[in-house]
């Protein structure tokens, strides 16, 4: 009974470390924002950004119970902006929705 007891508390534990985790990384984001480095801007491929987010967070949506999927255009999708600024949007709104939709969603 103890075993189960200590394997319920480490696996609560992992998932407030790991949303601890992500607020913080949030924190320093929007610290950042007034930085320079924000400003740069380059073409990107939507299409990138969005793969690299999906490998990124597949974990996080196992963890969660949800499963992420990813379509692609054909052809790149080209924007002028900044790519990491781009890539910590698309993350962001991907991360609320893992973890405020449904289970098995």
């Amino acid at each position: 009974l103890d075993e189960l007891d200590n394997s319920k508390t480490a696996a609560s534990l992992a998932v407030d470390i790991q949303r601890m985790n992500r607020l913080v990384e949030q924190l320093l984001k929007v610290s950042r924002l007034d930085a320079d480095d924000l400003l740069i801007e380059e073409d990107v491929d939507l299409n990138d950004i969005a793969a690299e987010t999906v490998s990124y967070l597949a974990p996080l949506a196992i963890t969660n119970g949800k499963s992420l999927s990813l379509a692609t255009c054909e052809s790149p999708v080209m924007v002028r902006g900044n790519r990491g600024g781009l890539g910590d949007a698309l993350r962001n709104l991907v991360e609320n929705a893992i973890e405020h939709s449904p289970d098995g969603g």
